[in-house]
Formats: C-alpha cells, structure tokens, sequence
C-alpha cells in the first residue's frame, strides 16, 4: 500500500545507473554509496525499533552491505517478500524455472529482471543463501511471504522463520469500495476488464486470449495499461490506472475480470476486483490459487476452457455482486496491518513503537 509519510531516498539517481550496471555484469549491485544519502539513511536507522524491508533488488544498495549495516545497527528486520529473489540466484520472476532449487547452475533467461548481460547466477545464489542466514543469525529477523505459496517456496530453499501475510488492498481503494453502489445489469453486452500496468510483459499479458476474447459474441473487453505492443480491434484502451478510488470507479464499471498472469505471487489486481463485486476468470497459476476458496472465482487449465466460460456463463444477477462483510474483511487494510504489529511484538517483546519512517 502506498500511504503518505515522511520518506529517505537511499540512493541518487546517478547510484542506481551505477548499481544497474553493475548488477548486469557481475550480478550484484556496487558498494558505492552517497555520503549525504546514506548518511540520511543511518540517521534514520538508528531512530527505528524495527526495520521491515521489501523489494531490496532494485538497484537501491547492494544486499550485503545492506544486511552488515542492519546487523551492526542490531536493529530487529521484517523482510516481506514478494517475488523470489531472496530463493534465486539473479532473477526475482524465475517463473517455471526451478533451477533456484540446485544452486542455479546455469540461467536460463538472462532478460528476466532485474536484466543480466553475464550469467553470475551460481556465484550469487551462494553470496545470497550466506548472507540471509547470516541476518538470521546475528538479528531477530522473520520472514514474511504475502502469499502462502511463496511461503512454502521459501522454506524449500532453507529461508528460516518464514510466516505468511497474506496482502490486503490499498487503503484507499477500501474506503471506495465501502461506498459504491451495488451494480446494476445493463445492456449492450458483458463487461470484461483486463488489467497489467506494463503490458509489454508477456508473462503477464497473453494477447491471442485478449483478441478471442473480444471476439466472442456479446462480450466487450476494457484494456488497462501502458506501453501495448499490439492493438485489439473493438477493444477499448485505457492508460494504467495510480489513483486507487479511481481504480474502484473503474471496476465498478464493468462486469468481469479476466486474468492471463502465470508469474504473479498475490495479484492485486484480483483481491481488488474480488472486493470491488467482480468475478473473476484466470488461467491457473499459483498465485490465482490463492483466491480458490472465493466464490467468485473461476480458474481455467487452459485457455479455451476459459473462453468457453465467457461466452456461454451467465452472468451472477446483481444481487450477488454484493460483496459480504466477510469477503471484505480479508482483502480489509487492517486485517493485514493487525498482522503485522503482532510480528514486530514478537521481535520487540511487546513494545512496538508507532513511529513510521519510509525508507527508499
């Protein structure tokens, strides 16, 4: 969730082309850091009871001189994971690779992010399991996967204290969600919405399903994204979407979500859709799995058991698209936030301090 508090930028922009360059050569980022940056950020850590780290592979510091700096500040860590990049050695996607589980001997795809020109992966998946079991041993560190999935794939790579939380929506979307209005059946034809803010990623956007999709007799399909490498005839076009009441007003415009990512790990975009009255219908993946138990779900093995769903499955009547304040209470800010103060007690022994400081 995105919310607005004071923040400390780590790393200049001149740092991180460095750190991308780097990280496509020999896989790791440089040890380079701004004095007045940097400085920002010890300042900041010494202030912090808890530091609850994210995605740390996005050319921002280099891990292992992250990880000594929170080891030698003794200050307790959350890392919530929300990709695999802490099982890999290079990729944060490896998708259905499981090379990760022998050490990476070899990458198969260098163009995954973060990018490499040089295969490094076997040197740095090394580098990687020491240092997190380094952190682990030196500082009260838990682990905490957004999705149950994930959890499961960090134990098999020997991740110690791995707990499970799983993502709530954006704060802002809930408070949206809590006042529209039930939606009403409306004719000229299904509403389908399909969702990717990148949609160059063909991991995500499987564009031949899209075009049969907005084929299919009585059925319209909205496309919401930025950077489209193809054009879909009759397909309404959208840009990506930031503001999440905006986002809200969207989805209650529509009927159907339609989902095609093999790669994600807790999709926003169906606990969004879910809480906002939408049915969903996604191709099978771990990460749609982790909304099976959903009333309004649907996964599809392939891609023409979906498409046949579309086109011959009625729609739920308007009255079921009322979302239940138990179906809300899970995707619900607070549950997850509830969650999370519970694990910061743990490393504090009960005194948590409710000071927050972003760190970037």
């Amino acid at each position: 969730m995105e919310v607005a508090y004071d923040g400390v930028r780590v790393t200049p922009r001149l740092n991180a082309a460095l750190n991308r360059i780097s990280h496509s050569v020999i896989g790791r980022d440089t040890k380079v850091t701004s004095r007045r940056h940097w400085g920002h950020f010890l300042d900041a850590l010494g202030e912090a009871d808890v530091v609850h780290l994210h995605a740390i592979h996005s050319h921002i510091v280099d891990a292992g001189l992250l990880f000594q700096t929170l080891i030698d500040a003794r200050k307790p860590v959350v890392w919530t994971l929300h990709d695999q990049w802490a099982m890999t050695g290079r990729c944060a996607q490896p998708g259905t690779c499981r090379l990760w589980e022998q050490g990476c001997p070899k990458c198969p795809d260098l163009d995954a992010y973060p990018p490499a020109k040089i295969d490094n992966a076997a040197q740095r998946w090394s580098d990687r399991r020491e240092m997190i079991q380094t952190l682990q041993a030196a500082v009260p560190t838990a682990v905490v996967a957004c999705a149950s999935w994930l959890g499961a794939e960090a134990k098999i790579a020997s991740i110690r204290n791995v707990g499970v939380v799983k993502n709530s929506v954006d704060r802002a979307f809930w408070l949206a969600t809590a006042t529209s209005v039930p939606r009403e059946r409306r004719v000229g034809g299904v509403r389908n919405l399909f969702m990717c803010r990148d949609l160059r990623d063909r991991q995500k956007v499987n564009w031949p399903v899209l075009k049969r999709v907005c084929a299919l007799p009585n059925q319209k399909l909205t496309i919401v994204g930025d950077q489209a490498t193809q054009t879909i005839e009759g397909a309404e076009r959208r840009p990506a979407v930031s503001d999440r009441a905006e986002l809200a007003n969207l989805m209650q415009e529509h009927d159907r979500l339609v989902f095609t990512s093999r790669v994600d790990y807790f999709p926003l975009t169906i606990a969004e859709a879910l809480t906002s009255g939408l049915e969903v219908n996604a191709l099978d993946s771990p990460a749609a799995r982790e909304f099976s138990t959903h009333p309004r779900l649907n996964i599809f093995q392939d891609e023409n058991a979906l498409l046949s769903h579309l086109a011959s499955a009625p729609l739920p009547v308007p009255s079921t698209t009322e979302v239940s304040d138990e179906e809300r209470q899970f995707f619900n800010p607070q549950r997850m936030t509830d969650e999370y103060v519970d694990i910061y007690n743990s490393l504090l022994g009960g005194v948590v301090c409710v000071r927050r400081r972003s760190l970037s």
